[in-house]
């Protein structure tokens, strides 16, 4: 029929099927693609762990634990309370509130 391009006869059973599309070349490509666009994202700094490394900004001068900034006072406090009850709260952190 001239149509083999799109169709492939089956030996045995003598009916047409839909050939499989993508070979090896074409898979290959879209990974490449892909793991290009994935790179390129990496390389942008789009990762939030150094945004959260500087945003740890407080820190208990006894144990150096450290806190982020948005941490309310009440949160402070209960760590001095818990972890240092012999200590006051100007002796775990610098006056900030």
């Amino acid at each position: 029929n001239g149509s083999g391009a799109f169709y492939t006869v089956c030996a045995r059973e003598h009916h047409r099927q839909p050939r499989m599309g993508g070979g090896n070349a074409q898979k290959t490509a879209i990974a490449r693609e892909r793991n290009q666009a994935r790179a390129a994202a990496m390389a942008g700094g789009q990762s939030q762990h150094d945004k959260n490394a500087k945003a740890m900004s407080l820190q208990c001068k006894i144990c150096k634990q450290a806190f982020m900034c948005t941490q309310n006072e009440q949160d402070l406090l209960n760590h001095v309370k818990s972890k240092h009850p012999k200590n006051s709260f100007e002796d775990c952190f610098d006056p900030v509130f």
